[in-house]
């Protein structure tokens, strides 16, 4: 067996003393008997902090209650709800009575007399007042028939216009393929007539030109023509030499004229001019019907206005009221509100400010000198010669139709729905309407006419004076 001996050594196992504990200044510390310490920083708390007012905030939604005409509707709740009392508006009347009666229409056999309520917005001094509205509603109704067989003819849109200086409606349509049949004159024959009816308004027109276009694969038909009275110009009138062989008035040449061989065309005239006589011999022109009708118009500064349906030739001076008198003359026969114009549209013109003219005739006229009431007559305009120019009167009529056009002028453009108070408004008539803080009053030059279905619009050139 081994014997092993011990040895004394430097090192031997050591046993734990517990008297070290304390003896020794540094030795392992529990965690939780750490003493508290302080610092300057410690852990934040939110603070309510200060308000600052600032310009732009968080918004926050705000319910208000607004009055509408309209608004969404609801099942009414259950139980009964008085009925609101129902107030019948008052009817206007039908006529301010009078004992003067104006008579429209052919006399009964049978002596029984039909009055007819017809209430309208005309005032009492003859103007047609147009309300101010919120809305204005309009039912357009647009056709066109042929005549007299009264057979529609189906239209896709149709054009009118007039002017002053025109004896005759404009007319455009376009038409579908279908209707080439309708408008198609047979061979040799006059144009088809039609009757384009507009609001209530009716137009005869003759259907003149005619085209077709096809647009992959959409084809329409185009017509264009005139008014009825184009029956009374080329080519449909002859060339005839007119001449007076015994003193006729104005009035009267205008009447033999429309006859034929001593027979009546069928066509009548509404004389609203000065009359005057003319001499034997005096009235010379060859040329149609209606270019003898101008020849005498014209010499007193007259102009032709053709009836919309009925063969009547409206004869109307340029300025039945001179320029400088209409504010206090006038009564405009339309006062539009500004609410109800569309469009608008101003273009200034300065003419020579003439205010003196000499009007003369020629063998057996009359020398007229026309000069404007409270000027010095100091501007003269080119003198007027004209053979039908053989009394005063018709001096006068020329004169003020010269001095009239003259001075700054204003060219409106006015471009409004046809109203049921309005209809057409056709040239001669006088139109007030208010432009902002500027109220102008001018008279009507040319009207036009644009049935795209389902708008209609009528758009009116009018002359005012600055």
């Amino acid at each position: 067996m081994r014997l092993r001996t011990a040895r004394g050594s430097a090192f031997e196992e050591a046993v734990r003393a517990g008297w070290l504990r304390w003896a020794i200044g540094h030795q392992d510390g529990w965690r939780d008997r750490r003493h508290t310490a302080t610092s300057r920083f410690d852990a934040s708390l939110r603070h309510a902090g200060r308000f600052h007012a600032e310009e732009i905030q968080s918004a926050v939604y705000l319910r208000r209650w607004w009055r509408s005409l309209f608004q969404a509707a609801m099942r009414p709740l259950p139980g009964r709800h008085p009925s609101v009392p129902f107030v019948p508006p008052v009817a206007p009347a039908c006529y301010v009575p009078s004992a003067h009666l104006l008579f429209t229409e052919d006399a009964a056999q049978d002596g029984d007399l039909l009055f007819v309520c017809e209430p309208s917005a005309t005032s009492s001094d003859g103007s047609v007042l147009i309300p101010n509205r919120r809305v204005y509603f309009v039912i357009n109704e647009v056709t066109l028939t042929r005549w007299p067989e009264g057979t529609p003819v189906p239209v896709l849109g149709l054009s009118l216009s007039l002017d002053a200086d025109s004896w005759a409606w404009g007319f455009e349509a376009t038409l579908p393929l279908i209707a080439e049949a309708l408008v198609v004159p047979d061979e040799g024959a006059s144009p088809v007539e039609l009757i384009a009816t507009v609001n209530g308004t009716a137009f005869h027109v003759l259907a003149e030109n005619l085209s077709r276009e096809r647009v992959f694969g959409d084809a329409s038909i185009r017509i264009s023509g005139r008014g009825r009275s184009a029956a009374l110009a080329a080519p449909y009138s002859p060339v005839i030499a007119f001449a007076n062989t015994e003193p006729r008035s104005a009035q009267q040449l205008m009447e033999d004229v429309l006859t034929f061989n001593g027979i009546p065309l069928g066509w009548t005239v509404d004389w609203a001019l000065t009359d005057w006589l003319v001499p034997t011999g005096v009235f010379a022109k060859q040329g149609t019907w209606i270019e003898a009708l101008i020849t005498i118009v014209g010499a007193a500064g007259g102009y032709l206005l053709p009836h919309p349906s009925e063969k009547t030739l409206r004869v109307r001076h340029r300025y039945p009221v001179v320029p400088w008198d209409w504010w206090t003359d006038v009564t405009p026969d339309f006062v539009l509100p500004v609410d109800t114009v569309g469009r608008e549209s101003l273009r200034w013109i300065d003419k020579p400010a003439y205010n003196r003219v000499f009007v003369a005739g020629q063998e057996a006229g009359v020398l007229g000198q026309v000069t404007r009431t409270g000027t010095a007559g100091d501007v003269l305009a080119p003198m007027v010669v004209d053979a039908l120019i053989t009394q005063a009167a018709a001096a006068r009529q020329r004169g003020i139709a010269v001095l009239a056009d003259t001075g700054r002028q204003i060219e409106v453009t006015l471009r409004l729905p046809v109203l049921q108070e309005t209809g057409i408004i056709e040239p001669g008539a006088f139109v007030a309407y208010q432009d902002g803080g500027v109220a102008r009053l001018g008279i009507v030059r040319s009207t036009r006419i644009d049935a795209g279905l389902p708008e209609v619009w009528q758009t009116l050139g009018v002359q005012s004076y600055a």
